[in-house]
């Protein structure tokens, strides 16, 4: 019962961020983080650290940002989950981007040594396009254009298993329809 609470909670603090109503997403997500803290569910401490760090982020607080960040890497290090990792640390290194682009450069890179063949598409979407823009930024046009043509593959990917997604949703939307029909 005590972790459909803390669920419901933190759900709530992602909608708010998700309305851009960042103020409300903090609130929720304190509320929440004071429960899992109690339950020590680990993996949801570091992902309502992480919606902390997004809101202050878009409330323009770099300093609680970069705090959550570190917190939820922290947490996120110990789990040894790469796909989080990786999404975390790209997110801190677009954090550099207008401030320090070579820190925002270097912080990338790390980012790609982690990526596998079996990260997710959208995280290899997410480091080719900031890389392709750390990398044009510095005059770099050969790893700007590699990292293009990388992002643009992935991307190009990611349509295409949308619209299978969506081929076979509707597909079985009109075979359910069609059986319905058929019973009446």
């Amino acid at each position: 019962r005590e972790n459909k609470a803390n669920s419901l909670l933190s759900s709530i603090g992602s909608v708010y961020y998700e309305q851009a109503r960042y103020n409300e997403a903090i609130i929720e997500s304190e509320k929440s983080l004071n429960s899992l803290k109690k339950s020590n569910n680990k993996f949801a401490i570091s992902d309502c650290y992480f919606l902390l760090a997004k809101a202050f982020n878009k409330l323009g607080d770099k300093e609680q940002t970069k705090t959550y960040l570190d917190k939820s890497l922290k947490i996120i290090r110990t789990l040894k989950n790469n796909s989080k990792i990786i999404e975390q640390l790209t997110f801190e290194a677009e954090l550099y981007f207008d401030s320090d682009l070579d820190k925002a450069t270097r912080k990338a890179e790390e980012v790609l040594a982690l990526v596998k063949p079996d990260t997710k598409n959208e995280q290899k979407v997410d480091i080719y396009e900031l890389l392709y823009i750390c990398y044009k930024s510095q005059n770099k046009y050969v790893l700007s254009l590699a990292m293009h043509e990388k992002h643009v593959m992935f991307s190009d990917s990611l349509e295409l298993q949308k619209n299978k997604t969506s081929i076979v949703r509707e597909a079985s939307q009109n075979e359910y329809e069609a059986k319905i029909n058929e019973t009446k």
